[in-house]
This record gives structure tokens, sequence and C-alpha cells, in this order.
């Protein structure tokens, strides 16, 4: 996460879940991670400038739909 913060330029955009849960239950090669936490403490002067909810979520079949959604960080000198 720190390399992705420190690499952006314009934007940061991360496709992903946003919680925690056990390591396992959707596929061991798969750990979701609260991230919007450690940007918080982390990279605290970013801002969460929009969430793009997924418009094909998971309901059951893997093919179909995702678990995660958009969010879209801008840098301090980027606010809106």
């Amino acid at each position: 996460m720190r390399q992705l913060f420190a690499a952006a330029e314009r934007c940061v955009v991360i496709y992903s879940s946003d919680r925690d849960s056990d390591a396992g239950a959707d596929g061991v090669h798969v750990r979701h991670r609260r991230f919007t936490a450690w940007v918080a403490q982390h990279q605290p002067d970013w801002t969460l400038a929009r969430q793009v909810p997924n418009e094909h979520p998971f309901r059951g079949n893997w093919r179909e739909g995702s678990f995660a959604d958009f969010y879209v960080y801008l840098p301090p000198t980027r606010q809106p």
C-alpha cells in the first residue's frame, strides 16, 4: 500500500473488498482487509473521493459477480 500511494501522481484506484474476514472463506488465495482504515491512518492527506459500487455484486456465482468495489483516492493537491 505504501508503494501504491508513493507511486501515484493523479489518483489511486483500488478494486477490492473493504472488510476484514477469515482467510480462506472465499478461497485460500483471497485475503479481505479493511484497507480504508489503513489509508486513514497512514495516508491521512489522501481523500476518498468516490466509492463505486460493483454493478455485478457476488450472489453465489463467481462467474457472474464479485465482492469488490472501486475506491478512488485523490492526493492533497487534487482535492475537488
